[in-house]
């Protein structure tokens, strides 16, 4: 690899890697995965039903709760902000987080206590009484499949967050 050719590259990846760029993609991106959540959810709350509870239900009626539940993620995503925004700090979120002082997102017991956000553990609690609702089950018997699969979730992104940390020294 010629300094020429090595110059050309990175000036193609700084065209593509530009502040604007990023802007029209992560805001592309948010949207895409804002509508996949819903759905992907749903698809979870209706194997749950149909796997774990042995209940038969129309898979939007399950897509329809996760939407419902979904209005207490954007108060979340607004106390969250706020909480960014007054205390200076963007690791800041309504979760066991905020007891640590100095926040260290390479630090698995600090990702543990952020995860612990208190509108998401709002959001899982209407998603599963939801559930249980629309199966016709005991809250308990609903809840435990949908917490137990937010834990699961939760671990493995937060051990890729960890690995990558790791990695990126």
């Amino acid at each position: 690899l010629t300094r020429e050719q090595a110059d050309q590259q990175r000036a193609a990846a700084e065209k593509f890697m530009g502040p604007t760029l990023m802007k029209i993609s992560g805001t592309i991106g948010a949207f895409f995965y804002s509508f996949a959540r819903i759905f992907l959810w749903g698809l979870m709350l209706w194997l749950i039903g149909l796997w774990w509870l042995k209940v038969r239900f129309n898979y939007l009626k399950a897509v329809e709760i996760v939407g419902l539940a979904g209005m207490i993620g954007v108060l979340g995503a607004i106390v969250t902000l706020l909480l960014k925004v007054n205390l200076s700090n963007p690791s800041s979120s309504p979760s066991l987080a905020l007891a640590v002082g100095d926040f260290d997102p390479k630090n698995p017991l600090h990702l543990v206590l952020a995860a612990l956000n208190l509108f998401d553990v709002w959001q899982l609690w209407v998603m599963a009484l939801g559930l249980a609702r629309l199966a016709g089950v005991p809250f308990v018997r609903a809840g435990f499949p949908v917490f137990g699969f937010w834990v699961l979730w939760s671990s493995l992104w937060i051990s890729i967050t960890t690995a990558l940390g790791r990695l990126a020294g």
